[in-house]
């Protein structure tokens, strides 16, 4: 029964155009975020009710959430909390507050507070559920410049270990890897992925983060439909106008006519990789592009 109704489901997932009801309402998408932004900030630090927010959300969007051509969002951050663990600075960055290790078992990630009690993050999210090592507090100030059609964010976050007294900790022994610091790596990739490859020297070695170490990035994301650079700030800039709907399922449209969610192709193609700056210092790069096609 079960297998028989998650069949139908797909089948309805695949063949429904998602097309809104005759009269629905378009919404200003850069005002709907805006909105939305400040309903986030309300509920820091509560990540239930984060997740419940966001699945309404994402299931009723309440009209036709219309993100017109050369819109544009900036982001960037602000030092304006602290934690025990990590926190954003400006510019885009975070910084550890204490030590920590990194190392990899194929595509899971082990880290420790001390190189020697471990704890996993599974590749596949399933195996984590029901697990809670950190939680993050947040605030994001924001501005819609309806006249310009940009949207400005300003945000801070702070993570903190969730409780470190109750964090289960696996019985995997690392004894036989060599520990490398930063200062051994300076110059040198320590992760790459692209589309059909994820390597790191991590799986071979355990990686020592000290106390103060600043994660750093720059790139661009670019495709048909919109443009990213990161550096200082982010910056978002549509190539073109796009219209969202939802009533129960997702739906997209490029002209407010044609609508689909099975006809939508995502197409990725992506080039990261982490390098060490210096001692305490690492910078993820990348140059990545997502082609979105919606064939009539």
């Amino acid at each position: 029964m079960k297998k028989l109704i998650l069949i139908l489901l797909t089948a309805l997932l695949l063949t429904s155009c998602g097309k809104p009801p005759k009269g629905t309402p378009i919404l200003d998408g850069l005002a709907e975020i805006d909105k939305f932004i400040e309903v986030c900030n309300e509920h820091s630090g509560s990540t239930e009710q984060l997740k419940k927010i966001f699945a309404d959300k994402m299931m009723h969007s309440g009209g036709i959430i219309h993100i017109p051509e050369n819109a544009a969002f900036n982001i960037c951050s602000r030092e304006d909390m602290t934690s025990d663990l990590i926190y954003s600075l400006s510019g885009n960055r975070f910084t550890t507050v204490r030590e920590f290790y990194l190392t990899y078992i194929k595509d899971d990630v082990y880290i420790s507070p001390d190189g020697k009690n471990w704890v996993v993050i599974y590749n596949n999210p399933l195996k984590n559920k029901g697990k809670k090592y950190f939680e993050g507090r947040y605030n994001i100030k924001h501005n819609y410049d309806e006249t310009a059609c940009r949207l400005n964010t300003n945000y801070t976050v702070a993570i903190n270990l969730f409780d470190e007294t109750s964090i289960p900790y696996t019985k995997t022994k690392f004894d036989s890897r060599k520990v490398m610091n930063l200062s051994d790596l300076v110059g040198q990739t320590i992760w790459t992925q692209d589309e059909k490859h994820f390597e790191t020297i991590m799986r071979e070695v355990i990686l020592h983060i000290p106390a103060g170490t600043i994660f750093d990035a720059n790139g661009i994301i670019d495709g048909n439909i919109f443009r990213c650079d990161v550096s200082d700030d982010i910056n978002v800039t549509m190539h073109r106008a796009v219209y969202l709907y939802s009533d129960m399922l997702p739906a997209m449209s490029l002209d407010n006519k044609s609508w689909s969610i099975s006809i939508l192709n995502i197409k990725l193609k992506f080039n990261i990789h982490v390098t060490v700056e210096n001692e305490r210092t690492l910078m993820y790069q990348f140059d990545n592009t997502a082609d979105i096609d919606i064939k009539e």
